[in-house]
């Protein structure tokens, strides 16, 4: 990221959770999809301040649109 390297590491502490490289719950996918929805949808709440200024072009909501249908029809395999 604009120049600098990033390191790839088997697991990081974030928040006082340990955060695995490979998400092995041990559970059935449905946990995991679950968890895993969560996250996303975290993440995109987090920065919707910073994206949410780009809706107002129709074009950028198609595209989030089709990257939500991605996600959806991905957790429902």
């Amino acid at each position: 990221m604009k120049g600098n390297r990033i390191e790839i590491k088997e697991k990081i502490k974030f928040l006082g959770l340990e955060l695995h490289r490979v998400l092995n719950l041990g559970s059935s996918g449905q946990r995991k999809r679950k968890l895993l929805s969560t996250v996303v949808v975290s993440k995109l709440l987090y920065a919707s301040p910073i994206w949410a200024k780009a809706l107002v072009f129709n074009r950028n909501v198609v595209i989030l649109c089709i990257i939500g249908r991605m996600i959806l029809a991905h957790f429902l395999e």
